[in-house]
Parts: C-alpha cells; structure tokens; sequence
C-alpha cells in the first residue's frame, strides 16, 4: 500500500509539472514525432456517378416502302423545343440529341406491362430520323447526357426511375433501292407501383388505380 501510495504522489507531481509547463513553454519546445501506419490499405472511388447501363432494344423492325421515297426532318432539328439547362451547353452534338430526347420521352413513359409499341406511338422518341446507318453512341456519351439532364431537371425522378430502351426502324425504299434509319428512344416504368403511386400524371386521361 505504502508504495502504491507513494507512486500515485510521484504521477500527480509529474502531471503537475507538465501542466505547469504547457502553460510557461512554447508548444514547439515540446518534441513531437508522428509515425504512419505503412500496412494500413485504403481504396477511394473515384467517381460518384454510375454507369448507366445501355439503353436496352426493344424493338427492330424493317419497313418495305414501294412508293417514293419520303423526306424526313434534319435530325439535329428533332425534339428542339424541350427545356434544357447549365449542364447541357457542355455537350458535344451527339449527347444534345439524347438529352432533348430523353426530355421528351419523360412525358411520355411506356407503362410496364406494355409488349409492344408503334414506331408511331409518341413514347418512342425520334433521336435520328432519315439517316443513312443507325444513329449510334458510346456509353461515354450517353452517360454524359443522362447525368447532365437529370442535374438540369432534378425534378424528373422518371429519369432515374425507369428503364432506358431503344428502337431501330430500318426503311427500305423499292424505287431507289436506298435504306434509310430511324433510331428511337423511350423511357419503360419498371412496375405497377412505379405507375399507380409514383407518376400518375403520365396517364391524365386514366384511372391507374381502376
């Protein structure tokens, strides 16, 4: 007991003394030596966007056409009168197409238990119409233009929420004997829930619930 005793004074003295001295010395009078735990692994991301996957084809048809040829709208004029905001002035050409499309077609949902869609039907959105091969994009692109119309209208949950698709309607012209491409896009509701609770407004002329 007496040499606990005396060795819980002796820690209070030494604890004494160094109070004493933090407060009369300078910090940088006391030495001070760091060391880095060398074995410790850490593994940051990179990036905070997801990928978004492909837009799936949902439909790839081939039109005979015996009569004349018809004169289709300049593609870089297709679905111009959507709003868009900050994130699209940034765009290269190909990524300003599918952003007013995916605009569009987010008025337009195909409801999830449809099988199959006119190419007249408004829920497919014409990206490219008249061209002479399939208007094509790399996941880049299309990334760059899902992410920035989604941070332009972060009210469009639709854009999040529902599956991407695509459609090829390939037009055969017997009088020329020209092929001509049109490529689609549209937006599918993933469920029942998603058309009934989520955007309802989609369908104004309908009763979901009915």
């Amino acid at each position: 007991m007496k040499k606990m005793s005396e060795s819980r004074i002796l820690s209070m003295f030494m604890a004494s003394i160094l109070c004493i001295a933090s407060f009369i010395l300078p910090v940088s009078q006391f030495p001070m030596t760091a060391f880095a735990a060398t074995r410790v692994k850490l593994s940051y991301p990179t990036n905070d966007l997801v990928r978004v996957p492909e837009p799936k084809t949902i439909k790839n048809e081939t039109q005979v056409i015996n009569g004349a040829k018809i004169r289709t709208r300049n593609s870089s004029n297709l679905n111009t009168g959507v709003s868009t905001g900050q994130c699209y002035r940034y765009l290269d050409e190909t990524e300003k197409k599918l952003y007013r499309a995916l605009m569009v077609a987010s008025d337009h949902i195909i409801e999830y238990d449809v099988e199959d869609v006119e190419y007249t039907d408004p829920s497919l959105v014409p990206v490219a119409l008249g061209e002479n091969s399939v208007f094509s994009w790399n996941n880049d692109q299309f990334n760059n233009a899902y992410e920035a119309v989604r941070y332009d209208h972060p009210d469009l949950i639709q854009l999040t929420m529902c599956q991407m698709g695509n459609a090829v309607l390939t037009l055969y012209y017997t009088s020329s004997n020209t092929v001509e491409y049109n490529t689609y896009i549209c937006l599918v509701s993933p469920s029942s829930y998603y058309t009934e609770q989520v955007c309802p407004d989609v369908w104004p002329d309908e009763d979901p619930k009915s």
